[in-house]
């Protein structure tokens, strides 16, 4: 059967459904940018008590060894031994101080990281998707209306 015009339920439906969707797609990449700030926050809440629960640590290191240095100091030997235990001491506290510049080392990178390309990245993914759901829902909204029009302009053609 041919048909001449169109089907006005069809087209209906068609243009609701588009305006439905432009909708679904505003709200879901709104909820993907919402994730993308919740990433970010919690992941530098996690970088920060790393920083801070490191930087404890390497204190605690170093103030363990100063006191191990001390205890050595104060104990009363000489000779061999006694060379041999200053430089087990130092190549300890030596140790201790590549920990600590290591730890050091790794947060100042990881902070750059962070607030640097990470960031960048991540906000730059959420203004993408953010600005493609508000495209797509205004292209949705656009095409429903138009269906509307030519469904409009159909019936009053057809019938009058």
């Amino acid at each position: 059967m041919t048909m001449i015009g169109a089907d006005l339920g069809a087209m209906s439906v068609l243009s609701r459904r588009f305006e439905s969707a432009g909708g679904e797609f505003q709200t879901q990449s709104a909820s993907i940018a919402r994730g993308v700030d919740a990433a970010l926050a919690e992941f530098t809440a996690e970088m920060r008590a790393l920083d801070a629960e490191a930087r404890g640590l390497a204190d605690e290191i170093a103030a363990e060894m100063t006191r191990l240095n001390n205890q050595a100091a104060s104990t009363m030997w000489t000779g061999a031994n006694r060379t041999r235990m200053d430089g087990l001491v130092a190549a300890l506290d030596d140790e201790i101080v590549a920990i600590k510049s290591s730890i050091e080392a790794f947060m100042a990178e990881a902070s750059s990281v962070v607030n640097g390309s990470f960031t960048a990245t991540m906000n730059t993914l959420r203004t993408n998707v953010e600005a493609s759901g508000t495209n797509a829902q205004t292209i949705a909204t656009s095409f429903s209306t138009s269906v509307e029009g030519q469904r409009s302009a159909f019936d009053t053609v057809m019938n009058g």
